[in-house]
């Protein structure tokens, strides 16, 4: 028995990855608009490992135990039909017009100890019918609703007598010893907050996710829309909220862990997956917003076969690329490795797709070039790795550098969004050889902050208070130097507000302190980040970008 061993215990914490112990949540769905209806799942999951490799009081009592909870419901049942009406509630709450109709839950706990762990899973998984998720439709342009992806509740829900919400009541249930002995400490949290929840799914905004355009369909299984004319070919969106996987496929989860001291030593990890959905749509989808709920135009009928690829170019939403150096600096002999993100030079979704870009030093102006592999079928990310040498050797993905140098990649991105008046743009990003510190002699800004009319440094701003943007900037450098100083303003979802910048030149060791104005019209916290290029139209870094935080709060 535990009784007793929970007095003068210590709890030890950290985490590794998001300090989350929701469960994660897995979303899926497929949509038709001929169809006034379609279907989804979600699953949630979680796992929770004890740790007693030491032995002790909580390795005698859950010795040898083993037990599986599971069970299935559909909406004729009491509890399936009270998450129904609860999942309506919240998805109502967050301004969506669309509904379930129809839910089917099953659910799936079980513990297994062994001689040093015992593993505890729990997941719950929904399916359902959405309906009422077309806002409008005309000949050209349907609009959906996709604001209902954050099924979620904090309520327990009982099905066939199990609880299935809060974990918390399942540990009650099944080991009484196990749950007093948690009862009151840090680990509790780990079985206090509910399953169900997808709250992250909804908050992610639906620009931020990855997008892709099959425009023949032909990798789709048309039956998930109900089609089943073999004949027929049609334009297929997909939205996937996974837009960064990481590199290494096994970075895919995080884990809280508490370390509890009593008669022994025990390590609890809270452990889930990281949250993710899909959602594909027959025809050409581009997500918006109407007031305040996430949407998606649909541009081309449903049923519309798409017979020229002029079609697709006229329509198709194009993003621009983007280049990211790994690391902000590498060491002479070190690899470094490149990403590229950008949708458009994903040209075949049955296979991953292959590039090259160009990269040099200020040691090497003629540089080489470095060959990129998309790191999936149609991904639209693509990453590749360069030697960093002080060797001087000609040769492809092999860069000569000195300490010091600035590194360059670059590619020509031509296929823009519509915003831009160009047909093409040179994409460009800079990493360092060597300390980045070091490097930074240029002119870097450095005491960025905000102050009032009068000079004042703020902490906090009003709304339509008018304030400036104060850095001072120095040229380090032994000539003149020409730059472009920025200033970025991004909200808390990370959506730029406000680019403004000056451009100039500063001789060797002069210094001036920029001032940039800004009037905040909305209450929140931002981000105000300082970064200097030598041009507008050369963005080659001269020094590392420098940030402050500022929260804008309405008048009282």
């Amino acid at each position: 028995m535990l009784c007793g061993i929970t007095f003068g215990l210590l709890l030890l914490g950290s985490v590794v990855g998001l300090n989350d112990a929701y469960a994660g949540g897995v979303l899926e769905s497929n949509i038709n608009t001929d169809h006034d209806e379609f279907p989804f799942k979600i699953k949630y999951h979680k796992r929770i490992d004890i740790e007693h490799k030491y032995g002790g009081k909580l390795f005698e009592e859950l010795q040898g135990h083993k037990w599986n909870v599971k069970d299935y419901a559909d909406s004729s049942n009491l509890g399936v039909r009270d998450l129904m009406n609860k999942l309506n509630t919240k998805i109502a709450s967050d301004g969506s017009q669309a509904r379930i109709s129809d839910l089917n839950v099953s659910y799936d706990f079980k513990l297994i100890a062994s001689e040093r762990y015992t593993y505890i899973f729990l997941e719950v998984i929904l399916e359902g019918i959405i309906t009422d998720y077309i806002i409008s439709n005309n000949s050209r342009v349907i609009l959906i609703d996709l604001g209902w992806r954050g099924l979620s509740t904090n309520d327990e829900i009982i099905i066939n007598g199990v609880e299935i919400n809060i974990p918390i009541n399942i540990l009650q249930e099944q080991e009484p010893n196990v749950h007093e002995f948690f009862s009151g400490t840090e680990v509790e949290k780990f079985f206090t907050r509910p399953l169900i929840n997808a709250d992250s799914i909804l908050e992610k905004q639906l620009p931020m996710w990855y997008y892709l355009f099959d425009p023949t369909g032909s990798n789709v299984d048309k039956p998930l829309f109900g089609i089943y004319d073999d004949d027929l070919k049609y334009g297929v969106s997909f939205l996937s909220m996974n837009d960064f996987p990481p590199r290494d496929s096994a970075i895919q989860e995080t884990t809280t862990k508490y370390e509890i001291r009593t008669d022994n030593r025990y390590t609890v990890r809270d452990i889930k997956s990281y949250n993710t959905a899909s959602i594909e749509m027959i025809g050409l989808a581009v997500p918006d917003n109407l007031n305040g709920v996430e949407i998606v135009k649909i541009l081309l009928n449903p049923t519309e076969r798409i017979t020229t690829s002029n079609t697709y170019d006229e329509l198709k939403n194009y993003t621009l690329g983007e280049i990211q150096w790994l690391e902000a600096s590498y060491p002479l002999g070190a690899t470094g490795w490149l990403r590229v993100i950008d949708p458009d030079m994903n040209t075949n979704q049955k296979y991953a797709d292959t590039f090259m870009i160009k990269v040099w030093s200020d040691s090497d102006r003629r540089g080489t070039v470095v060959f990129l592999s998309e790191t999936g079928k149609a991904t639209g990310i693509f990453e590749g790795r360069i030697l960093i040498t002080n060797y001087y050797v000609q040769s492809e993905n092999m860069i000569y550098v000195n300490e010091g140098d600035d590194i360059t990649a670059s590619y020509t991105d031509k296929t823009l969004p519509d915003s831009y008046s160009e047909t093409e743009l040179e994409v460009t990003q800079t990493t360092y050889a060597g300390n980045v510190f070091a490097h930074f002699r240029g002119p870097p800004s450095s005491n960025l902050r905000v102050v009032d009319t009068f000079g004042n440094s703020l902490d906090e701003v009003l709304v339509d208070q008018q304030v400036q943007i104060h850095s001072d900037v120095a040229n380090g450098y032994d000539r003149d130097q020409a730059f472009a100083y920025f200033i970025q303003i991004q909200d808390g979802n990370g959506v730029t507000v406000s680019l403004s910048w000056i451009t100039g030149s500063l001789s060797s060791g002069q210094s001036f302190s920029p001032s940039l104005s800004w009037l905040p019209t909305e209450a929140g916290s931002y981000t105000v980040t300082a970064f200097q290029w030598e041009s507008i139209d050369n963005r080659i870094a001269l020094g590392p970008p420098v940030s402050t935080s500022i929260t804008v709060s309405h008048r009282n």
